[in-house]
């Protein structure tokens, strides 16, 4: 009895066709009539061989233009980020070109040993100069060669000898990447009580490290006398900041891990007083925070960032409630911030 059979290959055949996936986490957007997502996976699936590990994110968007199509196609690429252009009068020939572009920037070697690519460069004729005597006497036609300046070449012969005695060439220098912020959040254990904050903030990022600036307020928090309700003051703390983070990514998420420092302007403006004015004192603290960053699309990013701050300098307020001076409040040694907000991504 073999009843079981064909299930057991058709489940063979689907485990085969999931595994064969390009290491590429294709977003495509194309018009009506212009190749689709399917048929460009196909097309990368001809090119480049299935791999385990990350995916390469390329999105690709195709739209018509005056004179033709155009493509824009970003590849981001662990800590790379790459942009081009393509443009074309035909739809499929622009379509095959953006595909041909994610899959050299994944893996050139691959592309230019695909068979596809072989087939195509075999059957391009020589064309006849007087330096090629073969091609005037009629001789055999001699067979293109694959360049030898590609590292790594897994052909055979005289052309993997070849490839093998070059270097890769130096890894070209890429600008930081800058994004800006903007977050909402709760201040706990700063101001007198849980306060809503408000940040604006920019960063910039080459390959894994992260450097961050930022501006945040927490909104005033009302500290009274014991004993005294009305008799107190409003506390409010504008405070700067400067981190360095460690930022790995997976896929579209990016964990942060980092510390850094923050110098605040604590502000307190008295209520209920005989004489209702308001005081300045310094505040400085160390930070470690942890965040993390889910980017849906390569030029936005939402985060959260949890914080920890350990006060080095606490102000101390005391006001005068008639009976001498009395202390109203300090902030603890330990702070804590939860914000969460939009990164908008220049490049």
């Amino acid at each position: 009895m073999i009843h079981g059979a064909p299930r057991r290959m058709s489940a063979l055949f689907l485990l085969a066709v999931a595994l064969a996936t390009p290491p590429v986490d294709l977003r495509w957007r194309a018009p009506q009539g212009c190749p689709d997502a399917e048929m460009a996976a196909d097309r990368l699936l001809e090119l480049l061989p299935a791999e385990e590990g990350p995916a390469v994110v390329a999105d690709v968007w195709l739209d018509s233009t005056d004179s033709g199509y155009r493509a824009r196609v970003t590849i981001i690429n662990d800590d790379a980020r790459t942009e081009r252009t393509i443009t074309g009068r035909s739809c499929t020939t622009v379509a095959d070109a953006a595909v041909i572009v994610v899959a050299v920037h994944v893996d050139a070697l691959a592309v230019v040993a695909a068979p596809a690519v072989r087939e195509l460069v075999t059957a391009t004729p020589e064309p006849a100069t007087p330096s090629s005597p073969r091609r005037r006497t009629g001789g055999p036609v001699r067979e293109p060669s694959l360049p030898a300046q590609v590292p790594g070449s897994t052909t055979s012969g005289p052309r993997e000898t070849a490839a093998s005695s070059t270097t890769a060439p130096a890894r070209p220098h890429r600008p930081p990447h800058v994004g800006l912020r903007v977050g909402v959040g709760a201040a706990l254990r700063q101001v007198p009580a849980a306060s809503l904050l408000a940040s604006v903030g920019v960063g910039a990022w080459v390959r894994r490290v992260r450097v961050d600036l930022e501006l945040g307020w927490a909104f005033s928090a009302r500290a009274s006398l014991i004993g005294l309700a009305t008799k107190g003051a409003d506390i409010a703390l504008l405070q700067g900041a400067a981190r360095v983070s460690w930022v790995p990514r997976l896929g579209r998420l990016e964990f942060a891990l980092g510390g850094g420092v923050s110098l605040g302007d604590m502000i307190a403006t008295g209520t209920g007083l005989a004489r209702n004015r308001t005081r300045h004192d310094l505040w400085l603290a160390l930070l470690a925070d942890a965040g993390l960053v889910f980017a849906p699309i390569p030029t936005l990013g939402l985060f959260f960032a949890p914080e920890l701050s350990v006060a080095v300098r606490r102000p101390s307020f005391v006001v005068d409630a008639g009976d001498g001076a009395r202390s109203l409040y300090q902030p603890p040694v330990l702070g804590v911030r939860l914000l969460a907000g939009l990164e908008v991504r220049l490049r």
